[in-house]
């Protein structure tokens, strides 16, 4: 969404949640509280954690959720990888980054000791719903980013909204931590946020009761499962349309889709495979009391565990492919741009030399599918997911090739040699190493059709020659 028409549409939402909350929809005060939300959620790095990802978190029926909602991604580090001068701004009182000075690499960020920080009440309220204490690290990856997220939007919003409706946003957007399992015998994240609530009540005397403390918790649950909503899509492609949108804000050197190179793309691959295979379906999605009931949260986990697992398989045999052009690669080259051996994303008629994929031979006739995720891998590999993004294709023509070559089996064999293979990389002393771990790992291949792919990959370095020795049409 253009930044201009993205202002405009948060501006009109805020006038509505202002208006259902006591605030005059016409207040000069929700531009700049607009303009923040903007500058974040435009940063250059973004793709899925965009304006139109907090408009739908936060929903088109509560307000304090819609509030919640737009504020709950404006930190994102591993993103942005930097916090913006006007949030930054509103940090730096109550948040330090520590140099490491032992020969650790990196910074970290903690909350400043409390002689060095005004305990105001909107910053005890954020302390007190996350449950950090003064001096308290902040962990990078479960709770920094909606701590710093919740703390921007208590400070902006605290001079429009009344404080009841801060603390409930701060509520929610605690809610949106994602993927906490706990641990035996311990309340869940839901629970625990009660309890941090119902303190954080009677301290500030509010006058809530239980029954109003329920329902923000309900409300950051809702929050939650609509951030997380792509894991229970009927259509795994929709998930993983949601997948790849995510790999490019942490792996940025995917944005410049003529120079990445294999290496780069494999790894953004690994990385995320391996998150994926981490995660536990019943972490996915947040249930309190009736929120959601009970067959609706069952049937989110159960479409989770099929769109993760196919997932898997999916990126298990794009790893099977990625590092069979890799090891092929290392024959002449220690790092080779994708698009070298692929052909250009984007083809103008002027510079085309054509695809790789345009050179491949036909696919074999296709063996029955054992079961769904076979069948579902199988369509996402030759059919492709359903959205384009500039840094990859649709579809995956090699490992179609390779499936319908290979079979299943084979490659969930292939898979697991693709793993050895890329720890056999890292741990290679020199290029002479590098290339013997390829070729050890291509000979697990039919030969016939290495040798196929690899002519393809010649022709296409035939053309790229051939074009720059013409002299027709030079300027």
């Amino acid at each position: 969404m253009e930044r201009g028409r993205a202002f405009e549409e948060c501006r009109k939402r805020l006038a509505s949640i202002g208006g259902a909350l006591g605030v005059d929809p016409n207040s000069a005060a929700l531009a700049p509280v607009a303009e923040i939300v903007i500058q974040s959620m435009t940063g250059v790095w973004r793709r899925f954690h965009t304006v139109q990802h907090v408009f739908q978190v936060g929903g088109d029926d509560d307000p304090i959720e819609q509030l919640a909602g737009l504020f709950h991604d404006v930190v994102y580090l591993q993103v942005d990888q930097r916090i913006p001068l006007n949030l930054a701004a509103r940090l730096t009182p109550y948040v330090r980054e520590v140099i490491a000075l032992d020969g650790t690499s990196g910074e970290k960020l903690r909350i400043r000791d409390a002689a060095d920080c005004a305990d105001d009440a909107e910053f005890l309220a954020v302390r007190r719903l996350f449950g950090f204490e003064f001096g308290d690290e902040l962990p990078p990856f479960s709770g920094l980013n909606e701590f710093l997220s919740a703390l921007v939007a208590a400070k902006v919003l605290a001079p429009v909204f009344k404080p009841e409706v801060i603390v409930q946003v701060i509520a929610c957007i605690e809610a949106t931590i994602p993927f906490r399992v706990p641990k035996a015998g311990a309340p869940d994240a839901s629970e625990v946020l009660r309890d941090r609530l119902t303190a954080l009540v009677a301290e500030r005397a509010l006058g809530w009761s239980s029954i109003d403390i329920d329902a923000v918790v309900r409300r950051g649950v809702r929050l939650a499962n609509r951030d997380v909503q792509g894991f229970a899509s009927d259509d795994v492609a929709v998930f993983l349309d949601d997948t790849w949108h995510l790999i490019p804000e942490t792996n940025h050197n995917l944005l410049s889709s003529s120079t990445y190179t294999v290496r780069d793309y494999r790894v953004s691959l690994q990385k995320m495979h391996g998150f994926l295979s981490s995660l536990r379906p019943e972490a996915v999605f947040r249930r309190f009391h009736d929120e959601p009931d009970e067959a609706t949260h069952a049937a989110r986990v159960a479409a989770a565990a099929r769109n993760l697992g196919i997932a898997r398989h999916y990126l298990g045999a794009k790893l099977v492919s990625i590092a069979f052009l890799e090891a092929l690669s290392l024959r002449f080259a220690p790092e080779v741009a994708l698009s070298a051996l692929m052909g250009e994303l984007a083809q103008d008629d002027a510079y085309s030399i054509g695809t790789l994929e345009s050179l491949l031979p036909p696919l074999p006739p296709a063996p029955p599918s054992r079961d769904d995720i076979e069948a579902a891998v199988r369509s996402l590999l030759e059919q492709g997911r359903h959205v384009d993004v500039q840094y990859d294709i649709r579809h995956s023509p090699i490992a179609a090739l390779f499936l319908r070559t290979m079979g299943f089996e084979r490659m969930t064999s292939l898979h697991k040699a693709s793993s050895e293979f890329f720890a056999a990389l890292a741990a290679a002393a020199d290029s002479h190493a590098r290339r013997a771990v390829a070729e050890h790992f291509l000979a697990g291949f039919d030969v016939s059709l290495t040798e196929k792919i690899a002519a393809c990959i010649g022709e296409l370095f035939d053309r790229r020659r051939r074009s720059l020795l013409a002299r027709k049409g030079a300027g």
